[in-house]
């Protein structure tokens, strides 16, 4: 799981593991903006928007 910012910079980088389907993450340190988050299951490459306030 990897977090980007505007910039394409990586931000966060860390091995999500979820036996669930859902994946949580601390964003608690980054600055308010927008940020793309990217998850790879070792096939397939899903991007999504996230906004922090």
């Amino acid at each position: 799981m990897r977090v980007l910012n505007l910039q394409g910079r990586t931000v966060l980088d860390q091995k999500a593991t979820s036996t669930t389907g859902i994946t949580t993450f601390d964003v608690h340190d980054l600055p308010a903006g927008l940020y793309q988050v990217q998850l790879f299951d070792g096939q397939k490459l899903t991007t999504q928007r996230l906004q922090k306030e």
